[in-house]
């Protein structure tokens, strides 16, 4: 710690990189804290043990690389695990720093709109979010009223898709999920939506939905209040049968007189 701090900076910035740029956040690879040494901080499977050299370099290394990497999370522990470790850093903005962030399956994360507004109250706390990646599955089209879980294989599948229930709209997975919690994000410059197909086929009813799904979120954040909203959509069906993606590019422009 002897060196400059902007000295310090290109040595932070030199590890980060050398990382990889997609970190999955797993509370089930959380080991115990440390023992010993010259560091009594948790030790997380996500970090280059070069931040466990002092705690003055924990300090000023963590939020470095938090700023710097996809953090992918893909279930509702690991999210919890998240919030109490970005909680517990020494600069107590840990939300802050984050600037791009994954949620694998969003449906299954938030299991009920409780926990979906619990999920997006967290979310909207990475004030400089600048790009957000939410995977969906076409199933969520799908699941009836009388179903406890989405169809765990192909003849249950075929079922729905023989004698199809009464199918989500887009308004249904906007607001179920609370997508329109992102509108104010003010940080915010891309997101990207990954509709996972499963046991399903795309249709050309699962496709309308989608499509309004797309055109409804690039409303949303055309209307923010306060901001004036260039953004452009682009509906993709890429090499991959089993996948669909939603791109939102987002350009915030003069506040609103």
């Amino acid at each position: 710690m002897a060196f400059p701090r902007e000295v310090r900076g290109l040595v932070y910035d030199f590890v980060v990189r050398d990382c990889p740029q997609t970190i999955h956040i797993a509370d089930s690879r959380t080991q115990a804290p440390v023992l010993g040494g010259s560091s009594n901080v948790p030790l997380v499977t996500f970090l280059p043990s070069f931040a466990y050299v002092s705690q003055g370099i924990f300090s000023e290394l963590v939020p470095a690389f938090i700023r710097r990497v996809n953090l992918e999370i893909a279930s509702a522990p690991d999210i919890w695990y998240l919030e109490s470790f970005l909680e517990a850093l020494p600069s107590a903005d840990g939300w802050g720093k984050i600037t791009n962030l994954s949620l694998v399956n969003l449906s299954f994360i938030s299991s009920s709109p409780a926990r979906a507004a619990e999920t997006m109250d967290m979310i909207i706390r990475a004030v400089n979010l600048n790009t957000l990646v939410i995977g969906l599955s076409l199933g969520d089209l799908y699941l009836p009223p009388d179903w406890s879980a989405p169809p765990t294989s192909a003849d249950e599948a075929n079922e729905l898709m023989d004698y199809p229930p009464r199918k989500a709209t887009a308004q249904f997975l906007i607001r179920e999920c609370k997508l329109d919690a992102l509108y104010n994000m003010s940080k915010l410059t891309r997101v990207i939506i990954k509709i996972e197909h499963g046991w399903f086929h795309s249709t050309p009813a699962s496709t309308t939905i989608l499509n309004e799904l797309a055109e409804q979120l690039n409303a949303g954040f055309e209307a923010t209040s306060g901001v004036n909203t260039e953004t452009s959509l682009q509906w993709l069906n890429i090499c991959d049968p089993n996948m669909s993606i939603i791109l939102l590019g987002i350009k915030r422009l003069a506040l609103k007189e």
